[in-house]
C-alpha cells in the first residue's frame, strides 16, 4: 500500500471499524502494533472504547515505525508480545518487509492476513501466501442489490457441495483497493483457496455496483480481466423481476438499517418499527431513483457479459422463491455437482423475508404516482 495525500485516512478505517476486523483484537494477549502516525492513533482509541464497552482489559502496544529508529527498539519490545501486526493504510507491504524476518514473534498484516483471514473464516494471525492454483470448480453469482442473492447463497451453502458462495468482496475491500493499494485479486485467490467444500467447489457473489467499481481499481498481481477470463469458469445471474418490489426493499432497509432477518425475535421487532412508518414523497423519490439505478446496472451486467462473452445460467428469484427445487436442480446440474443423496426440498435456511404493510404501501404508492414508466423505466 502507497501513500496518497488525498486518502481520507479516517473515513477509511472507520468504514473497516463496521466490519469485525478490529473486533478480533478485543483478547487478553498483547499485541503490538506496528504502523504509521495516520492508522495507530485509531486504532489505539477504537480498541480502548470496544473494550471498556464489552468490559475487556487488553494490554496491546502501539509503536510508530520509523525505519532509521525503530529497528533495535524494536526487537527489544517485541519479545513481550505474542504477535506483531502490522496496521498502516499506507505503507502495510513496506513495513512488513522490513520488519518479517527480524524478530522470533510472528508478523501479519492488518488488511493483507488478517482481513483476508476473517472473510475466509480461518484464525486471523495466519500469515496468507499468495496462491496461483485455482479450485476444481469455481463460479460467481452476478446480481444487483436485494435481489434474493442471499436467499439463494443459503440455498447452496446448504447443499454443502456447492462452496461456501458469499459476497466475499464488499464495501471495504472495494475502498481499500480505491484508495489504498489492496490487492483485491490476491485477495480473491486467497478466499479462493481457503473457501472451497471438501469436492473443490469455490462460490461466489458479485453485487453489480461493488463489481464496477473494482474495474477501475489496480492490482498489483493481475487485471480485473482475470477474474472472467481465469478465476472464475462458470457465472450464474440472478435477476429479480419486479424492479419496483427490489427498489422498495432497499429503500426500507436503509430506513430501517435492517439488511436481513435470520431470528424471530427480530422479526418481530423488525415488524414493529415498520408499523410507525409512514409515506412521504421523499421515500417515493428515493424508490425512483433506486430504481433507475437497478435498471442502469442490469444495463451495465448485459454489456459485461457481453464484453467477456459469458454463457450464464439465468435464474428469476420469484420463481426461486416460490419453488427452489427444480431451479436449484438445474443450477447444480449446470455447475456439473451431484445431487446424488441430496434432499433439495428439505434444505435449512435461516433468512427470513421482510416483508411488512409499509413496503407494500410504498410499493402501490410508487405505481401510482410513476404509473407513467414501463417495466424498463421508460416512459409509455
Amino acid at each position: 500500500m502507497v501513500t496518497d495525500q488525498r486518502i481520507d485516512t479516517p473515513a477509511i478505517l472507520k468504514q473497516v471499524a463496521t466490519t469485525r476486523l478490529l473486533d478480533q483484537f478485543l483478547i487478553v494477549e498483547p499485541i503490538l502494533f506496528v504502523g504509521d502516525s495516520e492508522t495507530l492513533p485509531f486504532l489505539k482509541e477504537h480498541l480502548q472504547d470496544k473494550s471498556a464497552a464489552v468490559e475487556v482489559t487488553t494490554s496491546h502496544h502501539f509503536w510508530t515505525w520509523q525505519p532509521e529508529t525503530s529497528q533495535g527498539e524494536l526487537a527489544a519490545i517485541a519479545p513481550s508480545n505474542t504477535a506483531i501486526v502490522v496496521a498502516s493504510l499506507f505503507n502495510e507491504q513496506k513495513i512488513f518487509d522490513e520488519i518479517q524476518g527480524k524478530t522470533a514473534v510472528p508478523v501479519v498484516r492488518l488488511f493483507a492476513d488478517v482481513f483476508t483471514n476473517l472473510v475466509a473464516e480461518r484464525p486471523w494471525f495466519n500469515p496468507v501466501e499468495d496462491e496461483s492454483e485455482l479450485p476444481a470448480l469455481s463460479y460467481a453469482i452476478l446480481t444487483t442489490p436485494r435481489s434474493g442473492s442471499t436467499y439463494l447463497c443459503e440455498l447452496l451453502r446448504a447443499t454443502q457441495r456447492a462452496g461456501n458462495p458469499t459476497e466475499h468482496l464488499r464495501q471495504v475491500s472495494v475502498t481499500l483497493s480505491q484508495s489504498c493499494g489492496f490487492d483485491y485479486l490476491r485477495f480473491l485467490r486467497a478466499q479462493m483457496k481457503f473457501q472451497t467444500t471438501p469436492n473443490g467447489v469455490f462460490g461466489t457473489k458479485f453485487i453489480s455496483h461493488f463489481l464496477f467499481d473494482l474495474q477501475g481499481c489496480s492490482s498489483q498481481s493481475g487485471h480485473f480481466d482475470d477474474i472472467f477470463k481465469q478465476y472464475i469458469s462458470k457465472f450464474v445471474y440472478l435477476i429479480r423481476e419486479d424492479k419496483v418490489a427490489q427498489a422498495v426493499s432497499a429503500v426500507v432497509a436503509k430506513k430501517t438499517k435492517i439488511w436481513h432477518i435470520f431470528r424471530d425475535e427480530k422479526q418481530q421487532a423488525y415488524q414493529q418499527q415498520t408499523q410507525t412508518l409512514t409515506v412521504d414523497d421523499n421515500d417515493l423519490e428515493a424508490v425512483h431513483r433506486v430504481y433507475q439505478s437497478l435498471i442502469n446496472q442490469e444495463a451495465q451486467f448485459e454489456k459485461l457479459i457481453d464484453t467477456y462473452q459469458l454463457s450464464p445460467l439465468v435464474l428469476h428469484y420469484e420463481q426461486l422463491a416460490s419453488n427452489p427445487e427444480p431451479h436449484l436442480t438445474k443450477l447444480l446440474a449446470y455447475l456439473d455437482i451431484s445431487t446424488d443423496g441430496l434432499d433439495l426440498v428439505n434444505l435449512k435456511t435461516k433468512s427470513q423475508r421482510l416483508q411488512n404493510d409499509f413496503s407494500q404501501m410504498l410499493i402501490d404508492s410508487y405505481n401510482q404516482k410513476y404509473r407513467g414508466f414501463s417495466h424498463h423505466g421508460l416512459a409509455l
